[in-house]
């Protein structure tokens, strides 16, 4: 009733959301996107255009079927929400900050940054945890609300209660 379908039901929690944005803000911006390692241009290439074109949810899937289609690794992509600080390539090219440093590594020497900053959540997914407890909550209490129109009222049996006192 409360928490597997709060995390099952993608709908509810995107309704959800969407009824409550106000509740969930962030007090600095964050970048929201991918980050590509390459270990050569032209599987940076074929990366950024899976980056771009599939569903984020199958961009890990599309990267191994096209680009590491050997035993080797020839690109990783990294996808997340980077707060300033946490990631020195997104500093760098996702925040585009000048002080920022970054060095890549030598078996991936090419780093592209795709996405872009945001100053509050634009979907519940960017603020998953926080929106499906909150909705296990709101699940919850419409769970005891119809629970308790349902089976309303209640009667003790006053000789039994003062028996289990005892």
């Amino acid at each position: 009733e409360v928490w597997d379908k709060a995390n099952q039901d993608t709908e509810g929690l995107e309704a959800y959301f969407k009824a409550n944005k106000k509740r969930y803000t962030w007090n600095e911006p964050r970048f929201k996107g991918f980050v590509i390692y390459a270990k050569n241009a032209g599987a940076a290439k074929a990366a950024k255009q899976i980056v771009l074109k599939a569903h984020p949810d199958s961009v890990m899937s599309y990267l191994n079927q096209r680009v590491n289609t050997d035993s080797v690794m020839y690109a990783k992509v990294e996808r997340g929400i980077w707060l300033k600080g946490k990631s020195a390539v997104v500093d760098r090219d996702g925040f585009k900050l000048k002080d920022a440093e970054y060095t890549p590594s030598e078996e991936f020497p090419i780093v592209m940054v795709i996405g872009k900053v945001l100053k509050s959540p634009q979907v519940y997914t960017d603020e998953r945890g926080k929106v499906t407890t909150d909705y296990q909550d709101y699940l919850e209490k419409a769970w005891i609300k119809r629970l308790r129109e349902k089976y309303q009222p209640i009667e003790i049996n006053e000789e039994v209660w003062q028996s289990l006192q005892q």
